[in-house]
């Protein structure tokens, strides 16, 4: 008992004895992403399945982030730094680290893909703001920007997208391109289809003309109005907002042009000797055997999917397609009729009124082209002459 209460007196004047107090503290976070692209209702895929206009994975993008600090105001945090994926860290992080502050709260805004934005927020009064002006959008372009996340304080765990043990800065993309396909097919009805002919069909000459250059602007707002850097409340993604209040879902501006004297804001895709998948129309050609309904290739891709500025369709937007057809009654003879046709007309009536009034961001549009090579079978509808009587009354005798 004794013994015991010894060396308790000696632990205290130990204690007492020393001066020298040292406070260790866990060491600041460093500052990652948890990437995801917007897929309608689920995120399931990661930003490195999209590809850049190059074909390449995007395996980087671009953020602006600032700090609001509790006693020094809004601070430019991250000057529109790159964000890379690196593997053997199995993390989404820049070059340079970056480490949380101990108070307040940060906002990312990121971007990935091309064309890249003209501007975008760099001061206080700017924050939430991206911006694409006059941009010219090719075949191959793809517009990345995620939802503003608002209210980090620290790396979170919400997609578990690249691996499960990714942790970051919530950014969630979303496509503001839309895509648009041309296939083209021969169908025929029941009624019409022949044991005894086949069909083939030759497009010579296709085109489509679009607008492809464009404004679109961007507007962000913290959305949770209590918060205060002092009080970072609860983390949040919000989408943008944009300026074409006209078509929220197209966003984009298209720059004016018309038909005769737009060609630095019109695109016109038409059937080249050599074309380049998505960007050039393909000639194609089909056929349609004995006694089919449908033709017998599977390979009817007029033009490959490719990006397209989202764009309210008007009379502008015009559908040209020009082909010959064959009509054989054994492959081994020529054709007994060939017929060349021109069909053109705006998107906006190409299928009548069910026909699409826009391409929407984030969406894609297949236009499946139907031909029907048989207009009608010839038959017959013979009929004889009927005899004409004539008579004639004479008495030879009289003569």
């Amino acid at each position: 008992m004794k013994k015991c209460l010894i060396l308790a007196a000696a632990a205290l004047v130990a204690f007492a004895a020393c001066t020298k107090v040292e406070t260790v503290e866990a060491p600041a976070q460093k500052v990652s992403f948890e990437v995801a692209k917007y897929m309608q209702s689920k995120a399931e895929t990661s930003l490195l399945s999209e590809a850049d206009a190059n074909g390449s994975s995007i395996n980087k993008f671009q953020t602006n982030a600032w700090y609001h600090s509790v006693n020094d105001g809004n601070q430019y945090f991250m000057k529109n730094v790159e964000i890379n994926w690196k593997s053997a860290k199995n993390e989404w992080s820049s070059d340079i680290d970056y480490y949380w502050p101990k108070t307040g709260y940060v906002n990312f805004y990121s971007y990935a893909g091309t064309p890249a934005p003209t501007s975008y927020g760099t001061t206080a009064a700017t924050e939430g703001t991206i911006t694409y002006t006059n941009a010219v959008i090719n075949y191959n372009d793809n517009v990345l920007v995620a939802d503003a996340a608002y209210g980090f304080h620290a790396n979170a765990a919400q997609y578990h997208i690249d691996h499960a043990d990714v942790k970051g800065v919530t950014t969630l993309f979303r496509h503001y391109l839309a895509k648009v396909a041309f296939n083209v097919s021969l169908r025929t009805t029941e009624e019409k289809k022949s044991a005894t002919n086949y069909f083939k069909v030759e497009v010579l000459e296709a085109s489509v003309k679009v607008s492809n250059k464009g404004t679109l602007t961007l507007t962000n707002a913290d959305p949770n109005t209590s918060r205060t850097a002092a009080a970072p409340g609860t983390t949040a993604l919000n989408p943008w907002t944009n300026a074409n209040t006209a078509n929220a879902n197209v966003a984009w501006v298209p720059a004016a042009w018309n038909e005769t004297s737009g060609s630095e804001t019109v695109e016109t895709i038409q059937i080249v000797a050599s074309p380049v998948e998505g960007k050039d129309m393909k000639a194609l050609t089909l056929n349609l055997a004995k006694n089919a309904v449908i033709q017998t290739e599977t390979d009817t891709v007029m033009l490959a999917m490719r990006s397209v500025m989202p764009q309210a369709l008007t009379s502008n937007q015009v559908f040209y397609i020009k082909y010959k057809v064959s009509a054989y009654n054994d492959a081994s003879t020529d054709p007994y009729s060939v017929e060349t046709l021109e069909f053109t007309n705006p998107l906006t009536s190409f299928i009548g009124t069910s026909a699409l009034t826009a391409w929407n961001k984030n969406t894609k549009y297949t236009y499946n082209v139907f031909i029907d090579p048989i207009a009608s079978k010839i038959t017959f509808d013979p009929a004889v002459e009927e005899w004409v009587n004539e008579e004639q009354n004479f008495n030879p005798w009289l003569n």
